[in-house]
Parts: structure tokens; C-alpha cells; sequence
């Protein structure tokens, strides 16, 4: 062999020892996302989800749209609202599904990871409450019963007040 294939062997050997050496301690170098950015990449589909989420009652303005309801006699307002409430409800229960699916990153903390399984279950029980609200409702509006209107407010409430709890947790 030549001095310059030695040389460059050499080269080749010494720069991939390097690299398997320093690669361990250097998460960048490995080509893994380091804990923050995994961190920071969780939260976002936390949040992702959550738009999701909520999306239905920002759009459709849902909670306008059931007040009124009681004022409408139409045939027409009620049957648009029963697919908006239909819809609404999936909406909710896929994304309390999505929460109680979700994999916890592997690699942090013991404390973090406690306290993103206590986010996943505030949010899927929130999505969850709301979902079973949308049921209450539909129900209420089938059959004019005032206690399925009262469970509708009580597990809408609920919901929020669960979802807003998962927000919160430090």
C-alpha cells in the first residue's frame, strides 16, 4: 500500500473512532433530538391537539348556537345544529382518544414524565366530558327534557374546566 492510502486510511480510522467516541455526548452529533427539543416537540402536538380539539366550538360558535336554540321552532336551524352537535361530539371523543393514546417521549424525567401523564389524562378526560356533553345535548333536544339540558351544562363545564386544569399543571 501506498503512503497516501495509509495516510488516507488512517485518516478514515481516526475520524470514525472520533465519531463513535463522541457521539454518545453529543446528542447533536447522533442526529437525536436532545430533551428540550423532544420537550418542546410534545408540547407542540399537545397544543396541535388541542386546537383540534376545540376547533368545532370555535367554529361552529356551538355555545351561541345552543342558546339560541331554545329560542328557534325550526325544523331546518335544529337539524343543521343535531349535525353540528354530531360532529362536535366525534371531534371531541377522537381527540380524548388521541390524549389516552399519546407515548410519553422516552428519556426524561421521572418527575416529567408523571406530570405529562397527569396532562394526558386531564385532557382526556376534558375531551371526554365535553364529547358526552354534546350527547346530553343531542338528547335534550330530542326530547325537551330539562335534566338532559342541566347534564349538558354540567359536563360542558366539566370538560372546560378538566382541559383548562391539564393547561395549567406546572
Amino acid at each position: 500500500m501506498k503512503k497516501s492510502q495509509r495516510l488516507c486510511v488512517s485518516t478514515i480510522i481516526y475520524a470514525t473512532l472520533v465519531l463513535f467516541f463522541l457521539t454518545p455526548f453529543y446528542p447533536v452529533l447522533a442526529g437525536k433530538p436532545s430533551q428540550e427539543e423532544q420537550f418542546h416537540a410534545h408540547e407542540s402536538i399537545i397544543y396541535n391537539l388541542i386546537d383540534h380539539g376545540l376547533e368545532p366550538l370555535e367554529k361552529q360558535k356551538i355555545h351561541i348556537r345552543i342558546e339560541q336554540s331554545a329560542k328557534l321552532n325550526n325544523a331546518k336551524s335544529i337539524d343543521n345544529l343535531s349535525a353540528t352537535i354530531s360532529t362536535a361530539g366525534e371531534v371531541f371523543g377522537e381527540t380524548s382518544d388521541s390524549f389516552s393514546g399519546m407515548k410519553i417521549p422516552d428519556g426524561f424525567s421521572h418527575e416529567t414524565r408523571d406530570a405529562m401523564k397527569e396532562i394526558h389524562l386531564f385532557f382526556t378526560m376534558g375531551f371526554k366530558a365535553l364529547e358526552q356533553s354534546m350527547g346530553y345535548f343531542s338528547q335534550y333536544q330530542k326530547n325537551h327534557d330539562p335534566a338532559m339540558r342541566a347534564a349538558y351544562s354540567l359536563k360542558y363545564q366539566e370538560g372546560f374546566t378538566l382541559i383548562d386544569g391539564g393547561v395549567n399543571l406546572p
